[in-house]
């Protein structure tokens, strides 16, 4: 049995005992981060408006994040 098909068996088992999957909410995480880079960056180059979007758009992807997290979501 392969990797994949291993991964494939723990995501069907998960999907079966009504456990959804974590990769959403990873990749929740991962937008965040990448804003959290992209809000510092345009306040290095003084970008306030752009500045205030990446900021909005990085604490809606850790709110969106955390919901999924403690099951608000799914």
């Amino acid at each position: 049995m392969g990797t994949t098909a291993t991964v494939s068996a723990v995501l069907a088992a998960a999907e079966e005992a009504g456990q959804a999957s974590p990769w959403p909410i990873y990749f929740m995480f991962a937008v965040a981060g990448l804003m959290v880079g992209a809000t510092i960056s345009a306040y290095q180059n003084d970008a306030k408006k752009l500045t205030v979007f990446c900021a909005l758009v990085a604490a809606a992807a850790v709110a969106t994040a955390v919901v999924m997290l403690i099951g608000g979501v799914r």
